[in-house]
């Protein structure tokens, strides 16, 4: 069998392998599977699964600055990761909190991608990228960076790590 061929029957086993699996839900898991956790990532608020080349949940045929062509620059260069440590009792809370700001962060124009993360029980991020520094400014100076701050003394053990980044390579 060439090469291709076999590349390609591969991730056709791999997904069915997946698809067969039984759905637990990223709640239900201890350390959830690679795929429960991007299925997670993919559904809107009512649980449908949305296009995942589609951060913004627009229809599949839009074009994002995401969608390069090949041998094209990119257009994501900036962007902002965050980590935020809980007190121990305030887990839940910051995630609830976090979850919540999925709305502002849609409705920014600037925001490309937003993403907020658990790695523990009061571990929690945010990672967000922008296609200019302007967008990664506004952002900055704006709707969720102020209500972290409101928040901040009741939620979080200390002051969170927030950097700004410069992305080096996306696809």
């Amino acid at each position: 069998m060439d090469p291709p061929a076999a590349r390609q029957q591969n991730r056709n086993g791999a997904a069915r392998a997946l698809r067969d699996q039984p759905s637990t839900g990223i709640a239900d898991d201890p350390v959830p599977s690679a795929a429960s956790l991007l299925a997670w990532m993919a559904a809107d608020e009512t649980g449908a699964i949305r296009d995942v080349n589609d951060g913004r949940g627009q229809p599949a045929s839009t074009k994002h600055s995401t969608d390069q062509p090949k041998g094209t620059d990119m257009a994501v260069k900036f962007g902002i990761l965050a980590l935020l440590e809980a007190k121990n009792d305030k887990g839940p809370d910051l995630q609830a909190f976090l979850e919540s700001g999925r709305a502002i962060a849609a409705a920014e124009e600037g925001t490309v991608t937003w993403y907020a993360f658990r790695i523990g029980d009061t571990t929690f991020g945010i990672f967000d990228t922008f296609e200019t520094e302007d967008a990664r400014g506004a952002h900055l100076n704006g709707e969720i960076p102020a209500a972290l701050a409101q928040v901040a003394p009741d939620l979080l053990a200390k002051d969170p790590d927030i950097r700004t980044i410069d992305v080096v390579a996306v696809k």
